[in-house]
């Protein structure tokens, strides 16, 4: 008869040799720390059977056995069982297979019953362990004794009342050597009470964990968190403990220094915690696992079991489910979003979080067990781009003094539904809020601190390595490199600058911090009661290149005066027209230098810009023509006088300040200086935003170069079907890693689904699903009954950049394509970069999405245009041509009926 070795190789057959013996064969093989083992096949519990039951007694018991005789029954088949003597030549190979696979060792012996450890029967506590087993006759009688306990009155009544046959027993057994350590016990990798499958459960005693199996004696009981690796305690107070006898197990005494002590430091439960998940990941079920530390502090594995009668999870909410909102991102990607577009953004914020962690020291520890969060901050529904908001919170807890980072992120991200959402923590006693969170706290405030206050210096050193990737490949001609060269200039881009992302990241959180601070400080010492005097602040500050397309467009206007036969195109001709005119140098005239020269220098910006597969205005000068009618319909404004009244209201606001803060020195310095910082950072963080479209740029030009010659090669359809493809998709072709090299198919198949996209409604701007989640969510927003926004003819948003304006609106769904503005108010869901030419011409902007903090907030209060921003409902409120009365110091509209 065959005897399982551990390690031997083969297969272990569960229904050969048992639930138990499988799991632990499973264990080993998956190269987790198992104890040597040597396993029974239940056929050697068949011969045991058959041989005292010549006569059919045994079996005919079983068959006339009535529910509620098993406590009789059972006392009197166990003793049979165990009183017959095991075959001979069974006994000798399990002998001698002790000797050589165990080396002799004093031994566990264990029931491994079929189906018993099983996903749908635990077996648990019906039959009999024997620990500190010796060898040759006490292991040979241990056996018997466990093939016995399949008939005692527990395991028959557990059978019937799980339906299992009692003619179908079926006892295999497992023998490991014994490790006797100081700590043992058992791990549920799924909180076996409420159904959370985020929460470990592990109770831990001293000595052998017979004591925690059975339940006999307290353990300590500790809760960890998967996600981040918070543990909480409980610590019982351990009077006895189990350990080996000299024939069995005894109980002794806990020594009183030790009987209230956890038994387990947060780290060793850290470390089972992930062993657990290990586990839980092979066998691809929650599991319930037996452990036992070794004198080192090791871990080994010692059972490995599906758990049974598991509840489900808890009922679902929002703070279970994955919260989506595409407030601020909506800014950078609106609409439907393209395969490609998505998977390059996607990758950046990986990286980008990655590095922000690593600058504020968040150890790499933690960074790696939260590894799963980084390539999930953003998620894709039906083309549309949005934050997991849950993930980029739990991010963000990952620093100390989550609660007062939390409302500062919301209010740069214009969250309007925030999420109630609080980082799972351990319990906060006084020996740990000033032994463990108060260091880890002062050690990250001052290494971030350090980094916001040098960010200033750094930022130039910034742009000497944006200016360098630039000067390498930005005169590239990337539609005549073939695709392996393509994939290496992206790959060193990459390199260079994303993986050299810091001084942006640190740059983003100073202004988050700078100008929230700033905004609640304004409030709280009285400096301003209006709630309009910091975007005052923050106005004429100079050196803001996002404002430069706008500016240099008003002077390309203003010297089309001097040539009448240009104005006059201009003011008859269609965008179309004047493109070509362009092109063609129609009629003859020095200002098609001047607009040459503004393409060379912005011609990477379009509407969209951070979408690769828009065009640019070099490739499609249109908007810019568009524009530039709409500034010659009246009198265009001269930048420079734009500059002078954006300085005399930033002075005015000073003195503002000044008056307020008469006669309190410290107040005054303090706030100065927070002024300062919160202008720099602000004007920093557009001018790198600036420089990070232009690498869109020329990532832009990068793609369509490949896309080309994917098309020349015949790998595409069109051209343009590369935006279709991911950047796996492109780069594993051309390193010979795809899994699917019909990229024209797998782009067809796309193209198809997006276009879909495009002919649906948006879907709604937070919402929550659960499960998969293209899947039996509901992702489009239900009007509520009731009156509509904007019903009783006001509407409120949050003001950017005051002033008072009377004026009919026009709602803008893009700026491509559309009539010059002529001194109307500017409506429109959202607005990105590119949009910013038509702004000089508008008389004001109200905008349904974004935040104080947004591109186009940034840029009217800069270019002096009386802006509010987050108007929820704006669209289905304003009609074109109505009149409102807008004040974009308090975020009021009124709305002529």
């Amino acid at each position: 008869m065959t005897l399982l070795r551990s390690g031997g190789g083969g297969s272990c057959d569960a229904a050969e040799y048992g639930g138990k013996a499988r799991g632990l064969w499973e264990l080993t093989r998956d190269g987790l720390d198992v104890p040597p083992f040597l396993a029974l096949p239940a056929r050697a519990f068949a011969t045991h059977l058959r041989r005292l039951d010549a006569d059919g007694a045994l079996s005919g018991e079983l068959a006339a056995l009535e529910p509620g005789g098993e406590e009789e029954a059972g006392e009197r088949l166990r003793g049979r069982v165990a009183a017959a003597e095991m075959d001979p030549a069974l006994r000798r190979a399990l002998l001698a297979a002790h000797e050589e696979h165990l080396d002799g060792a004093v031994v566990a012996v264990r029931s491994s019953a079929v189906g018993e450890d099983s996903a749908d029967h635990s077996f648990a506590g019906q039959h009999d362990s024997y620990l500190n087993v010796e060898g040759g006759d006490a292991l040979v009688d241990a056996v018997v004794r466990c093939w016995a306990s399949a008939f005692t009155a527990r395991a028959l009544a557990y059978r019937r009342m799980r339906g299992i046959g009692l003619d179908r027993v079926a006892m295999g057994v497992v023998i490991q050597p014994m490790v006797v350590g100081p700590v043992s016990g058992v791990m549920f990798t799924v909180h076996p009470v409420s159904g959370d499958r985020d929460r470990i459960l592990i109770s831990a005693a001293y000595g052998l964990g017979e004591g925690v199996v059975s339940g006999e004696l307290d353990a300590d009981g500790y809760v960890v968190h998967r996600l981040s690796g918070a543990v909480e305690a409980e610590v019982a107070d351990k009077v006895e403990r189990i350990v080996a006898g000299r024939r069995g197990t005894a109980r002794e005494a806990v020594p009183e220094d030790q009987r209230r002590a956890p038994c387990l430091s947060d780290d060793q439960a850290r470390r089972l915690a992930d062993l657990g998940v290990a586990i839980h990941a092979r066998r691809g079920a929650p599991q319930d696992v037996e452990w036992t530390l070794d004198a080192d502090g090791r871990p080994w594995l010692l059972q490995s079991r599906p758990i049974s009668a598991l509840p489900p999870p808890p009922a679902p909410s929002a703070d279970d489910g994955i919260i989506w909102d595409n407030s601020n991102i909506i800014e950078s990607y609106t609409g439907v979003t393209s395969p490609l577009t998505f998977s390059f953004a996607k990758r950046a914020y990986e990286i980008v979080y990655r590095q922000f962690h690593d600058i504020v020291g968040v150890p790499p520890e933690v960074i790696e067990r939260n590894a799963d969060l980084y390539p999930n901050i953003l998620g894709l529904l039906h083309g549309r781009v949005y934050y997991n908001l849950i993930n980029v919170y739990r991010l963000i807890a990952l620093l100390p003094g989550f609660e007062f980072n939390k409302p500062l992120l919301e209010q740069m991200m214009g969250l309007k539904d925030v999420a109630d959402y609080a980082p799972e923590r351990p319990a906060v006693t006084g020996a740990r809020r000033y032994l463990v969170e108060l260091p880890q706290l002062l050690k990250t405030a001052v290494r971030f601190g350090h980094q916001i206050a040098t960010v200033e210096r750094r930022v130039d050193g910034f742009f000497e390595l944006f200016e360098e990737v630039i000067d390498d490949y930005g005169d590239a001609d990337f539609r005549s490199m073939e695709p392996a060269e393509l994939a290496r200039v992206y790959e060193d881009m990459e390199r260079r600058l994303l993986w050299n992302w810091k001084v942006p990241i640190v740059n983003d959180f100073a202004v988050m911090i700078f100008y929230g601070v700033l905004r609640s400080l304004t409030e709280k010492w009285g400096i301003d009661e209006t709630g309009a005097l910091h975007h005052e602040l923050l106005c004429g500050e100079g050196g803001l290149m996002s404002t430069e397309p706008a500016k240099a467009a008003l002077r390309v206007a203003l010297r089309l005066h001097d040539d009448p036969a240009v104005v006059e195109l201009f003011r008859n001709g269609s965008p179309e027209e004047l493109a070509a005119a362009l092109r063609d140098r129609q009629p003859p005239s020095e200002v098609w230098d001047w607009i040459d020269d503004y393409l060379d220098r912005f011609g990477y910006r379009c509407v969209g810009e951070l979408k690769l597969e828009e065009l640019s205005l070099k490739d499609d000068p249109s908007l810019l023509m568009s524009s530039l009618q709409g500034y010659l319909a009246g009198d265009p404004p001269d930048p420079d006088e734009l500059d002078r009244r954006e300085r005399d209201k930033r002075r005015r606001a000073e003195g503002k300040v000044d008056a307020a803060l008469a006669g309190r020195p410290l107040r005054k310095t303090a706030y100065r200086w927070l002024l300062r910082k919160a202008r720099a950072s602000v004007r920093d963080r557009e001018n790198m935003r600036f420089s990070r479209t232009r690498i869109f740029g020329l990532s832009r030009d990068l793609f369509r170069g490949l896309g080309w010659q994917l098309y020349r090669m015949g790998e595409l359809a069109e051209p343009e079907d590369v935006f279709y493809l991911t950047v796996p998709d492109l780069f594993d072709l051309v390193h010979g890693t795809s899994t699917c090299t019909d990229l024209r198919g797998l782009a067809a198949v796309r193209k198809d689904e997006f276009e879909r996209y495009r002919a649906e409604d948006d879907p709604a701007d937070h919402l929550v699903t659960r499960g998969i989640p293209y899947r039996n969510n509901p992702l489009f927003a239900v009007e509520a009954p009731g009156e509509p926004p904007g019903g009783d003819g006001t509407l409120t948003g949050t003001p950017c950049s005051p002033g008072v304006v009377r004026a009919p609106v026009r709602v803008v769904k893009t700026p491509r394509g559309e009539p010059p503005l002529d001194g109307e108010i500017l409506v429109a869901a959202r607005t990105d970069p590119g949009w910013v030419t038509l702004f000089p011409s508008a008389a004001g902007l109200l905008i349904e999405r974004g935040s104080p903090l947004s591109h186009s907030a940034v840029v009217a209060r800069e270019l002096g245009i009386p802006a509010i921003v987050g108007i929820s409902g704006l669209l289905g409120a304003v009609k074109a041509g109505q009149r409102v009365e807008m004040d974009g110091g308090t975020g009021g509209v009124i709305l002529d009926p």
